[in-house]
């Protein structure tokens, strides 16, 4: 999961989303028919989702930040450091029944690898639910701060999808997250923990977010900030 800048990790991601509560409860909203069993999280940092999955689950997090695993383990939860792209430093991990991708994926280089390698963790059966950034035309210095190397479309993610996961659900996210993704494209900040982002943040989980879930179901086949899948282990074609 390489970084496009050499800035701290702090400075890629806005402190604020660790406390934006509805937005959160609604991400995990779309794949909770998947929420269920031996649960792997990759990348947690913010550690905002432990809190929001069902009771029952069995729960691992990755994060290939040191720093962040041990956060992870001192408050009790089972983690360790893996770079989801190098599928030696997986070996011996899982089967799981779902894997939890939220924002990371546009992290990684070799995002193809990537997702490659979090099928050989999953039973057959299980699911991968990938959370990622939509749209190119979007990309602008808030992306280059949080170091992505790439927005999606649903053709573009549709070409790294290997053998043996198969499609299950796909959709946009967020219909007005991505218009001030938008309208945000000509703000330079130093950082994304900048206190103009957290504040929009604030007001966004606090007051637009209700509208913005209501449109959902009809602005989900065509545009939003971000896109929501679903892909299911499968047997390999014979």
């Amino acid at each position: 999961m390489k970084k496009v800048l050499d800035s701290p990790v702090s400075a890629t991601f806005s402190s604020e989303m660790a406390h934006a509560c509805h937005y959160n409860a609604w991400v995990l909203s779309i794949f909770q028919p998947y929420l269920r069993g031996a649960l792997l999280e990759i990348g947690v940092a913010h550690g905002s989702f432990y809190d929001l999955l069902p009771s029952g689950i069995r729960y691992t997090g990755l994060d290939i930040e040191p720093c962040y695993v041990a956060q992870a383990q001192q408050r009790g939860r089972q983690a360790f450091v893996a770079d989801i792209a190098d599928s030696r430093s997986l070996q011996g991990r899982g089967p799981f029944e779902t894997i939890l991708c939220f924002n990371v994926l546009e992290h990684v280089f070799d995002d193809r690898k990537a997702l490659q390698n979090l099928g050989t963790l999953l039973r057959e059966g299980g699911h991968v639910c990938l959370f990622i950034p939509a749209f190119p035309v979007l990309f602008g210095p808030m992306d280059a701060l949080a170091g992505h190397h790439r927005r999606y479309t649903k053709a573009s993610l549709r070409a790294i999808f290997p053998d043996g996961l198969q499609l299950e659900k796909m959709v946009y996210f967020n219909f007005i997250g991505g218009l001030g993704w938008a309208l945000n494209k000509g703000r330079k900040p130093r950082t994304l923990d900048d206190t103009a982002i957290n504040a929009q943040i604030r007001i966004f989980d606090r007051y637009i977010l209700p509208l913005s879930r209501a449109l959902q179901p009809v602005t989900q086949a065509f545009f939003g900030q971000s896109l929501a899948c679903v892909l299911k282990k499968v047997p390999y074609p014979p």
